[in-house]
């Protein structure tokens, strides 16, 4: 929150005795002295606001010069009326807003010792301000020690604590309390992990009492107590609401518009396997990610019992892809013990349809208001989805005399609370919009994926407009995130319409490809009559929901449609299988060192050596989605640091594919994991030193005493394929599409 303009500051009464004494004065001499007065205490805020400003452009003398004589001001009105407050309030907020924060608590003090014990309005004012300034003190704290998630991590959390002691339901730091939890999982243990779990839960709970708040003042919506909620995804499927209904689900068989095949998306789960090491034979020893939590730390997160089976699917599959976990404090000599069993566990996909649903935000949040209950409807990023940044809401949290719109611009947008925009009124739309929609990785792995599942929704739900009963309005908006002509999103869009499934269209032709501002206002921007939203029942790790990743047999559909818009190579016979070092180096996060790097490119360039195969360094950005498709189609190894490139695993050839990922302990790591399990890739992760800013890392570092072993998977692996006969056959770039029945 920004402190208020001058204007906006409380003006407080002169006490009693100084009003009697100005009585007993000729009337002129009072009248000079108030004039005097109020003289001061303009000069005092000229002169402030000239000092922040020219402290803004750097001119550190003019500033000290001004700042001076606003002190000499507020000194001169304290001469003429020592009891009288207002000078006081006017260098306090002075203070408060060039960030010189314990004077201005001193000086908020005098406001309140100079103020009448019936001015109960004004006094509660000035402890609301006076609360502000703490915030803020501590705010400024917090930033120094974060330093943008490369500073002092146990420093931040600290001043974050100490934010929330100031305001102990704001849901902002909550959210970022979550975030830093998350990264701190490398050096705190599992622990870390479930606090982080329940600060997004306390952000969205809280954030969902602020958005009602404000709905039930301006709209008297949301009035009965406690009957709001923040869903996720699945549990649409079982809301008992006459506006929400399911017109493509996991227990429905419905015909689509095209002839296609029945259309029936099976629940499923993925296994594979944890292990802490491989030895050189090939054998597995025990996981865990220290010697010290060896027995709750990551073995306790990936460990899978009778519990998690039943949980996860009833018609469990296992596919061909396996998991190994790889830490650097292991005893690699020992091979007596059994690695433990995982399972992902799949969701089911399904479509639902929604009256009176909104679009909200930059991350186009679903709404349902009535009069009675409210609803938001959160994406596959579950309770990591930042509500703030999506909604209105009045500021509660505050607990203050006077309760205003939480602004998350920071004055940048007007009008909080009364419409920031004009939304569109559609009457049919649709919606492949979630958190983070416009990055490489969820925008493949998510909104494709959802883009897809409206291809399920069944004739006479949606027909097609050519058809007599088609609404007027033509193909429905389908909304997903705006993108450039020559961008990544705008690719893969085209190898969508490239592709052919059943004699069809590339892409539904029901629909109609419609850009969202990925950076709209935290308000409404789209209220259709229908809207259509695709979605999925989380996959699980151990019994618990993993956020944004899709489900197995979406992400092979996927696969099957984006490789079968791929145009054939001309060169495809003289192509070598190719060893894959997916480079982060112009990355803002994840980087590995200069060293590190060059010591991880030399294993695996003399691996690609060894195997007769070509060693080629990936750069997304240097690279279009058709080249990126070929290449990592006849990648035998694909290697990398965590983050965004290794998404085009989604080209990887079944079978035929290693992936040797740096990550981390988090299981919030586990994308790439679940991708390798859920097309049949072999996958090993190897753990990064650890190191508190964990994902958020500018740079990150290998353990060294893992090189051996990255070294002896991939000779292993090749070996195997040679064995088999097909380790340097090219694989065909896959053109069958799978009929919808058999996922």
């Amino acid at each position: 929150s920004q402190p208020q303009s001058q204007s906006q500051q409380p003006q407080p009464q002169a006490s009693k005795q100084q009003q009697e004494a100005a009585q007993e004065q000729p009337v002129s001499l009072k009248e000079k002295n108030e004039a005097a007065y109020r003289a001061h205490c303009a000069s005092l805020v000229e002169h402030a606001q000239a000092s922040a400003r020219f402290h803004n452009q750097g001119k550190e003398a003019e500033s000290l010069q001004s700042l001076q004589a606003s002190q000499a001001a507020f000194e001169a009105a304290v001469a003429l009326q020592p009891r009288h407050p207002q000078a006081f309030a006017d260098m306090a907020n002075a203070m408060h807003n060039m960030q010189r924060f314990d004077e201005a608590l001193t000086l908020w003090d005098g406001v309140a010792e100079r103020l009448q014990p019936e001015d109960a309005e004004t006094r509660a004012e000035v402890v609301r301000r006076k609360r502000l300034t703490q915030y803020g003190k501590v705010s400024v704290r917090r930033d120094k020690a974060y330093a943008s998630g490369q500073g002092n991590m146990t420093e931040a959390l600290q001043w974050t604590r100490a934010q929330l002691e100031v305001y102990p339901n704001h849901p902002d730091v909550e959210h970022n309390l979550g975030t830093m939890m998350v990264m701190r999982r490398e050096v705190s243990g599992v622990e870390a992990e479930l606090e982080a779990e329940e600060m997004f839960r306390l952000a969205q709970q809280h954030s969902l009492e602020g958005w009602v708040a404000g709905l039930q003042q301006t709209k008297k919506q949301c009035m009965r107590k406690g009957a709001s909620r923040v869903l996720l995804p699945a549990d649409l499927l079982t809301e008992k609401s006459a506006n929400v209904s399911v017109v493509f689900g996991p227990t429905r068989k419905l015909a689509s518009h095209d002839n296609r095949h029945q259309q029936h998306l099976h629940e499923d789960s993925l296994s594979g396997t944890t292990s802490a090491s491989a030895d050189d034979n090939g054998k597995e020893s025990d996981a865990s990610s220290s010697k010290k939590e060896k027995e709750k730390d990551d073995a306790s997160s990936h460990k899978t019992d009778s519990h998690d089976r039943n949980d996860s699917s009833n018609d469990e599959t296992d596919f061909p892809g396996a998991a190994f976990l790889h830490s650097d404090d292991e005893d690699s000599s020992s091979t007596s013990s059994t690695p433990s069993k995982i399972v992902f566990g799949a969701g089911r996909s399904f479509v639902t349809q929604l009256k009176g649903a909104a679009l909200n935000g930059p991350g186009g949040l679903v709404s349902l208001e009535n009069r009675t209950s409210c609803r938001i409807v959160v994406s596959s990023a579950l309770q990591h989805e930042d509500l703030t940044r999506n909604l209105q809401m009045l500021a509660i949290w505050a607990a203050s005399n006077r309760v205003s719109w939480h602004d998350i611009h920071q004055g940048r947008v007007p009008n909080h609370g009364a419409g920031l925009i004009d939304p569109g009124r559609p009457k049919v739309a649709a919606s492949a919009m979630q958190f983070a929609s416009s990055a490489f990785y969820h925008f493949l792995l998510e909104v494709l994926p959802r883009v897809l599942l409206l291809e399920m929704v069944p004739q006479f739900t949606l027909p097609l407009p050519a058809d007599t009963n088609a609404d007027a309005q033509g193909p429905a908006p389908l909304y997903v995130p705006s993108h450039g002509p020559n961008s990544f999103a705008a690719q893969l869009v085209a190898l969508l319409r490239a592709s052919r499934m059943g004699g069809g269209s590339g892409l539904d032709p029901r629909f109609k490809l419609v850009a969202y501002d990925p950076h709209a206002p935290n308000d409404k921007t789209v209220l259709p009559e229908t809207l259509l939203l695709p979605g999925w029942e989380p996959s699980t790790l151990a019994g618990r929901a993993l956020p944004s990743v899709a489900p197995p047999a979406l992400l092979r559909l996927l696969r099957s449609r984006l490789l079968a818009g791929v145009p054939e190579d001309d060169d495809a016979a003289s192509v070598r299988p190719a060893v894959v070092y997916v480079s982060r180096q112009r990355e803002s996060m994840r980087k590995l060192t200069s060293d590190d790097e060059a010591a991880f490119t030399a294993l695996l360039q003399a691996a690609a050596e060894d195997a007769q195969m070509e060693f080629v360094v990936f750069d997304g950005g240097n690279a279009s989605t058709v080249d990126a498709a070929r290449l990592f189609a006849r990648a035998r190894v694909v290697a990398g640091v965590h983050g965004g490139g290794l998404s085009n695993l989604l080209f990887a050839t079944p079978g035929h594919t290693l992936v040797v990922e740096l990550s981390f302990r988090v299981d919030k790591s586990r994308h790439f994991s679940h991708l390798a399990a859920a097309l049949g890739l072999e996958h090993h992760t190897f753990l990064l030193q650890a190191d508190e800013r964990g994902l958020g890392a500018d740079y990150v570092r290998i353990n060294h005493t893992l090189l051996p072993r990255i070294a002896a998977v991939i000779k292993e692996f090749v070996s195997l394929r040679e064995s088999a006969g097909n380790a340097n056959e090219p694989a065909a770039t896959p053109t069958k599409t799978h009929a919808a029945d058999e996922l």
